[in-house]
């Protein structure tokens, strides 16, 4: 099934999360895991209540899988249990990982033996998983507490082995809302109200796949239809059937729906079959049998022979998450097997599924497919069909699909032996087919047998998309940019070693999208790609065009006597990438609005051309580059430039040119040589939002005249010379400046910055400057809203002025900056309310954040009251709401285990919004303090 909201890959799939569910259980319970926390109580009990609360989650699925579909709100959920539930996969894979490190580490020695046996002390690596156990534990508690607000039910509840139901009534005016299935809908109900017989006997279609898909929900918005309830069916009835398919429960609770009045009481089989064979005779009957898990044939034959006195135009729909059901039902509308990585081969009675019409396993890794696939031949959309070496069935049995349509992938092309078994697939009758992608893999063995293939796969004039993979020809066929597919929209052609001309696909009338990748061979692009038919315009509808991995192209020529028009007068997006030997210019495209360029040295650019329409310009690794004009582009609104090594500027033609209004986002990255910005740029780009230099260490000053206006935020990485002349920025003029990033920059820097920072800054970061010896106070005297602040090895920073921790701060960072602790030292934050009770260093309001911190103790006073503790620790800290009953006023001891006791100091957390987490002692093993805090 296609879906929109939300689609296939996306929705949680209940059998792949109890498998991760299995192996963490598996892995909680092992005596590998228990002797390794052997006498650290604390890890065993949160470990332990993991295991409970990951067993309770997991009890939910079953119901939430159903339901995702029809509420977001459950979708939501299921994502982030899914997020929660690998976060503690990895956490014991980890733990197992380190356990069996340890075991080889203290392998035959007799003294390490000895020391286990005498004590175990918290390590690094322990502190570590508590930490992250902790807030494992605190995620799984707000998921459980989400479940009652979703009514999420326990498994016992939502799935009763052997239970029947019927379908569940709504609330009074209740609607039934789906999203993203309005197309499978529509479908089914096309095909349950075509006025038709289905072969000999009554239609069943299975809605087939894994958990997670919507089974369920599509069959319920099929069966509450307003177009079934008032045209097409005289009697309906909706049977839950579970695990268990018992048969004469399942007869009964039909026959209870179709005839409740005469039914008369019998647990008898046959007599039952009677009543049903009385009640549904000659009537035109829909029945839905929800959710079978297991079947066999006697009973589903028995089911289906009490169909046979109804309306031969009577439907059952069957959902069922087993293919073997499908199977024995001996019909399918629809198997989903998308996306199953383990999936290599399909079951090999799958012939035997003869009303197939649905088979999908788009990205699943196929190896062959089952024998008998010709037996399909109600088979509407078939996502691949895969050619095996040695085994699977031959290519020719796609001619006996002759309603095949929709999305076909052929890949395993190599393998054909016979290409009179390709001519006998038939591709060029099926109409119905619009996306064909044909692939080849390896290295061919007879470049004229690729070509003969190819030329045997002709498919029909209706096609709109094609892809040919790795094509194994030395030339295309005459039908590759024939004109008689004009319905042909997009083209990709990917990969070919032995090709050295492209085909003639510029008569292609409708085609909008072409993409040309790794054709190695190809040195030359001219009149054999625009075709020979002078009187039509070349690509006279083409709108994307894409050329890369091409090693050996150095010459591109363009046809045509009509400047005004050229050969792509419709082009809007053109890239070039890996074409390291292509010579010229680019073709005179007034209507391109987006230009990509990489690694294609020699290219001539911009040329003498102005790229009137253009709107972003991408330009990557052009070593011809030298100077860039920018009123060449004049609508230009987006331009990066990344490791062009000889760029040195960005110019106008004319100082006293026209403004370039548009451009809000300039990027260079890796441009070594570059030396100037535009200048006048404050009135050449008013515009300018978007400022970022990395690597640019030849840049020594902004222009004259400084930064536009209106520049939102500005990123300096590693422009050493530019930082050095920091005090002629000017950045007070910069009134709309609300972040500065300055990042790696070894240079020596007394006092930073100089000048004024703009009221507007709200966030200011600094990172890697190791000779920065002091913030500037007075830059920030009219600084008003800074709400962030960053500070990253500074190796050499003295202290903070008060003028650089406003009120309004809200989140601060201090990583790697260890003269700070001078400073810090007996003074804290307290003057800092909003970071002291209700940020917590780094944690904003609202949604949970958490953030990282690794300075001495003694900078947080504000809550260990100026304790003299010499070791390093790391900080998880973040605000716990009330609801989660968590008691944040804590007291510990605290002692060094390493060195003889000491005087025990008892501290209390000063401030009840702040909450450790964790705590990893990196120098010193505080183990009072850990188990205090855990």
């Amino acid at each position: 099934m296609k879906s929109t909201t939300p689609n296939m890959a996306e929705l949680v799939s209940e059998p792949y999360l109890s498998a991760v569910f299995e192996k963490l259980f598996e892995s909680l319970s092992s005596g590998e895991l228990v002797n390794f926390f052997r006498g650290k109580k604390s890890l065993h009990e949160q470990l332990r209540k993991l295991n409970e609360k990951l067993s309770i989650a997991r009890s939910m699925l079953y119901d939430a899988e159903e339901r995702q579909i029809s509420q977001p709100d459950v979708k939501e959920w299921l994502d982030e249990l899914k997020h929660v539930v690998l976060k503690a996969d990895d956490l014991v894979e980890d733990i197992n990982d380190e356990a069996r490190s340890k075991r080889e580490r203290e392998s035959g020695s007799r003294i390490s033996m000895l020391l286990k046996s005498f004590f175990s002390s918290f390590t690094e690596f322990d502190r570590t998983v508590q930490g992250e156990t902790t807030q494992i534990l605190n995620d799984l508690d707000d998921l459980l507490d989400k479940t009652v607000d979703l009514g999420l039910k326990y498994g016992s509840v939502a799935r009763k082995t052997g239970s029947l139901t019927r379908l569940p009534s709504r609330l009074q005016g209740e609607e039934s809302h789906v999203y993203g299935r309005s197309v499978e809908i529509e479908e089914i109900l096309r095909l349950l109200l075509a006025d038709e017989v289905w072969g000999n006997g009554i239609g069943v279609l299975p809605i087939v796949g894994v958990g997670g898909l919507g089974k369920t929900t599509i069959a319920q918005a099929v069966f509450d239809d307003d177009r079934v309830k008032k045209h097409a069916f005289q009697l309906k009835a909706w049977v839950t059937v579970s695990t268990d398919f018992d048969i004469s429960m399942t007869a009964k609770a039909i026959l209870q729906q179709v005839n409740s009045k005469n039914t008369r009481d019998t647990e008898e089989p046959a007599k039952l079959q009677l009543q049903l064979k009385e009640a549904m005779r000659g009537k035109k009957i829909l029945c839905v049998l929800d959710d079978i898990w297991e079947a066999n044939y006697q009973h589903w034959d028995f089911l289906l022979s009490a169909f046979t006195c109804a309306d031969r135009r009577s439907r059952i729909i069957v959902t069922t998450r087993s293919e073997n059901v499908a199977s024995i039902v001996k019909t399918g509308e629809t198997l989903l097997l998308s996306n199953c990585i383990r999936l290599t081969r399909l079951p090999t009675n799958m012939g035997r599924l003869i009303n197939l019409r649905h088979l999908d396993t788009t990205s699943s890794p196929l190896e062959e497919m089952p024998p008998q696939m010709c037996n399909l031949e109600q088979l509407q959309k078939l996502s691949d069909f895969v050619l095996s070496e040695f085994s699977g069935p031959s290519i020719k049995e796609l001619g006996y699909l002759q309603y095949l349509g929709g999305k076909l992938r052929i890949s395993g092309l190599q393998n054909v032996d016979n290409v009179d078994d390709v001519l006998k697939a038939n591709l060029r009758e099926k109409a119905n087919l619009y996306e064909l992608s044909l692939q080849w893999r390896g290295d061919p063995d007879d470049t004229r047998r690729g070509r003969e293939v190819l030329d045997a796969l002709q498919p029909h004039p209706n096609l709109k998309k094609l892809t040919i993979y790795k094509f194994a020809g030395s030339s295309f066929p005459e039908w590759v940019g024939d004109s008689l597919f004009s319905n042909l929209v997009s083209l990709h052609l990917n990969g070919s070693e032995y090709c050295f001309l492209l085909p003639p696909v510029g008569q292609l009338p409708s085609l909008q999208e072409l993409s040309v990748k790794s054709f190695n061979g190809v040195e030359t692009i001219g009149d054999e790609f625009y075709g020979s038919n002078s009187s039509i315009t070349p690509f006279q509808s083409l709108e994307s065009l894409s050329f890369d991995g091409m090693p050996k192209w150095h010459e591109w020529l363009f046809t045509g006597d009509d400047k005004e028009v050229g050969c792509f007068p419709r082009l809007k997006k053109l890239q070039l990438y890996g074409c390291p030997n292509l010579t010229g210019s680019l073709p005179d495209c007034d209507s391109t609005e987006t230009l990509e360029i990489g690694w294609c040295n020699k290219l001539d650019f911009p040329g003498s051309y102005h790229y009137a329409s253009l709107k972003k310009l991408r330009i990557e690794g052009l070593d011809s580059l030298k100077s860039l004009p920018l009123d060449y582009f004049p609508k230009l609104e987006k331009l990066v430039l990344e490791e062009c090594q000889n760029l040195e500027s960005l110019t106008f033609s004319e100082e006293t040119g026209t403004a370039l209004e548009s451009l809000s986002f300039l990027r260079l990255v890796v441009c070594k040589n570059f030396r100037s910005l535009p200048k006048n740029m404050h009135r050449h780009l008013p515009s300018l939002a978007y400022m970022e230099m990395s690597i640019c260490p030849k840049i020594s000053s902004f222009p004259k005249g400084g930064l536009p206006s209106k520049l939102n935020e500005l990123v300096l990485f590693n422009c050493r010379k530019l930082v050095a002349q920091h005090k002629h920025w000017d950045l007070q003029g910069v009134t709309s400046l609300r972040s500065l990033y300055v990042s790696d920059c070894n240079v020596v820097l007394d006092s930073f910055p100089e000048g004024l920072l703009p009221s507007s800054l709200t966030s200011l970061e600094l990172c890697s400057l190791p000779h920065l010896k002091n913030l500037n106070g007075s830059a920030f005297r009219h600084v008003a809203s800074l709400h962030k602040l960053s500070l990253v090895r500074c190796g050499e920073l003295q202290f903070l002025p008060e003028e650089v921790l406003p009120i309004s701060l809200r989140w601060l960072r201090i990583h790697k900056c260890p003269f700070l602790e001078q400073y810090w030292r007996g003074k804290g934050i307290s003057h800092i309310p909003n970071i002291k009770a209700k940020m917590a260093w780094g944690f904003s309001l609202g949604t949970t954040r958490f953030f990282e911190l690794k300075v001495p103790l003694a900078v947080f006073p504000f809550c260990f009251g100026g304790l003299d503790i010499i070791c390093t620790i790391e900080f998880h800290l973040g605000l716990e709401e009330s609801s989660a009953g968590v008691d944040r006023s804590h007291s510990c001891c605290l002692s060094h285990e390493h060195e003889a006791p000491g005087p025990h100091r008892t501290v209390h957390l000063a401030n009840s919004e702040v909450w450790m987490r964790s705590i990893a002692v990196c120098d010193r093993d505080c183990k009072a303090l850990l188990d205090a805090l855990a």
